[in-house]
């Protein structure tokens, strides 16, 4: 998937109902993408649904390629592994699978609160 897609699949399966129309929104469009970029340092951490977070990936998730969001203007900057954001200090991002069924968020709190999501199975 291109990362636009791939990232679509990923919020539109992981967002809570009351937030998913309002972000999937921003991120559809060229021209509101960075209303979505800068969701990522506070708000999109409470829009998650939590049935979907999960405590970490193992090494074979860890190891797929995947797109980097980060703002203010990161969209979609392609990773040779979404695991590279674990062995870095990197705040503010949402890394998705190119495939679009795992993400990892990192709010502008702390490293530790990294957050791990499985998209529903399609």
């Amino acid at each position: 998937m291109e990362p636009r897609e791939a990232l679509i699949a990923f919020l539109t399966s992981t967002l809570t109902k009351s937030k998913r129309d309002c972000y999937v929104g921003f991120a559809s469009k060229h021209k509101t993408e960075t209303k979505f970029l800068s969701a990522i340092y506070h708000d999109l951490e409470n829009c998650f649904d939590q049935t979907k977070r999960v405590t970490s990936f193992k090494q074979p998730v860890l190891e797929l390629p995947g797109y980097r969001f980060a703002p203010s203007n990161v969209f979609g900057e392609p990773m040779a592994s979404i695991g590279e954001v674990c062995n870095g200090w990197d705040e503010s991002f949402l890394v998705v699978s190119v495939d679009g069924r795992y993400g990892i968020h990192g709010p502008e709190t702390m490293i530790d609160s990294r957050a791990f999501y499985i998209a529903s199975s399609k």
